[in-house]
């Protein structure tokens, strides 16, 4: 597939370069934001070990790899509790899961839809498993009423050895999401298709927040070989339904893995990583299309966030990178390939195409790595670095990335709001294009004992992904 990118728009009478509410660079003509003319096609990614396994999309991706749970007896059918293809079966699910025991079973469902109102809620179960057979066995949405933006058909308090696999969530545009979950431990994700979530603009929120959310501290999650596609919205100030979504209240996740997921077409942005003091959430090997926000937006979770004049950097400032993404595609998002709101993300080995910055910050901007990336057509810059006015910055090492394509901006720009670095700032080996220019920082970093900036430019060594395949 060759998608189209854009190009640098040019100036003219009566028009003036703006930014929109999330600081991307928008040409106006009067009120009305004016798109570039279609640019020219250009070639798919490299094809080596990055992005989403081809047969996740395909519906023929295989768990060979992963020490996924085993399911256990006994094995219950929601057609013994009265279930049926096609019909409301949120009842007999009720029914089945009450029926295994304490040690755990699996409901295993047959090659059809049943539906789900959005009333089933379970707690506390231990090492249950619910096992599809593939695209077009599992769930759908039955039509109803908007019950509030946090609701799923599917929705887990504290599960243990919780496995869901092989399960399709048809939504048919309604306006819940499929699968919520808190304060998990060691669940599995595997091989689901969520599809088609709804949302409004008409009143409160009227829309889910992700088609899978988490809430509160989970601790070794696992999303794998998953296809999240079609969410409403277009990510404004009414928002849009994101495709996965982890705990961004209380502390995050505590090891979470993330991998082979394939997500398009959702209303705001497609991964949404969440990270905080134990082991890192691993994003990897995922394909991100089409976004109406970002690719990726990772999190700092509500409990380490700075607050009422704190700074971040005395609030939590890790010493290592807690959200590690890599071997991505991340292509034509809305705002950017990564916005990178989690203290301690790491972007590496990726490819990054035709969103508005390849890696933008916003609020916070502390221990930041970019690395080894190659980055084409994002139209503002290629890493922007921007943060909320008077917070601390640094820990950042941008390096060894290739910044294809004309910029609005530059390659690697950081905003006037960045005046208080500490630490180390490193901006090593970036090439770009000539014509572009490479690094804009503000007086402060050019002044700051840390601050080290070599060979960047059409000339510089660039990103070198290595064939994993």
């Amino acid at each position: 597939m060759t998608l189209f990118t854009t190009q640098p728009i040019e100036i003219k009478a009566g028009m003036k370069p703006d930014t929109d509410e999330v600081g991307n660079i928008v040409t106006v003509i009067g009120d009305e934001i004016v798109d570039p003319p279609p640019p020219p096609p250009i070639d798919d990614p490299p094809d080596f070990g990055i992005g989403c396994d081809p047969r996740v999309k395909e519906g023929t991706f295989t768990l060979e790899d992963y020490d996924v749970p085993t399911p256990k007896g006994p094995f219950v059918t929601l057609e013994t509790f009265g279930g049926a293809f096609g019909k409301d079966s949120t009842d007999a699910l009720r029914q089945a899961m009450a029926s295994l025991p304490e040690h755990g079973g699996t409901i295993r469902l047959g090659n059809g839809l049943y539906g789900l109102n959005g009333n089933s809620r379970f707690s506390d179960r231990r090492d249950i498993s619910i096992i599809g057979e593939g695209r077009g066995s599992g769930f759908f949405a039955v039509q109803q009423a908007f019950i509030g933006e946090w609701r799923a058909l599917l929705e887990i308090e504290r599960p243990t050895g919780l496995f869901i696999d092989n399960v399709e969530f048809d939504m048919r545009d309604q306006k819940i999401g499929c699968i919520r979950y808190w304060e998990a431990t060691d669940t599995w994700f595997t091989r689901l298709y969520c599809h088609d979530l709804g949302g409004s603009a008409d009143g409160a929120r009227q829309i889910p927040l992700a088609a899978i959310k988490g809430s509160a501290w989970s601790k070794n999650h696992h999303e794998v070989g998953n296809y999240l596609a079609r969410g409403w919205g277009n990510a404004s100030s009414v928002s849009g339904v994101r495709g996965t979504w982890g705990p961004q209240d209380e502390d995050g996740f505590d090891g979470a893995l993330w991998e082979h997921i394939w997500a398009e077409d959702f209303g705001h942005t497609n991964l949404v990583p969440s990270a905080g003091t134990g082991d890192p959430h691993i994003v990897r090997r995922c394909t991100s299309i089409g976004s109406r926000g970002a690719a990726i937006k990772t999190e700092t979770p509500d409990g380490l966030k700075a607050r009422d004049g704190e700074q971040q950097s005395e609030v939590f400032y890790p010493d290592h990178q807690v959200i590690q993404i890599s071997r991505c595609i991340l292509r034509f998002s809305a705002f950017h390939g990564v916005q990178a709101e989690c203290v301690g993300t790491s972007v590496k080995d990726c490819y990054i195409e035709g969103n508005s910055n390849g890696v933008a910050t916003y609020n916070r901007c502390l221990r930041l790595e970019v690395v080894n990336n190659i980055m084409v057509n994002d139209k503002d810059s290629g890493v922007w670095c921007s943060l909320d006015a008077g917070q601390e910055f640094g820990s950042i090492d941008i390096r060894n990335n290739t910044i294809r394509g004309n910029k609005r901006r530059e390659g690697i720009g950081f905003d006037p709001k960045c005046q208080r670095p500490i630490d180390k700032i490193d901006l090593i080996e970036n090439k770009t294009d000539p014509g572009v220019k490479p690094i804009t920082v503000t007086p402060e970093i050019d002044r700051h004992p840390g601050y080290t900036e070599t060979n960047n430019g059409p000339d510089a060594a660039g990103a070198k992904l290595r064939d994993v395949t």
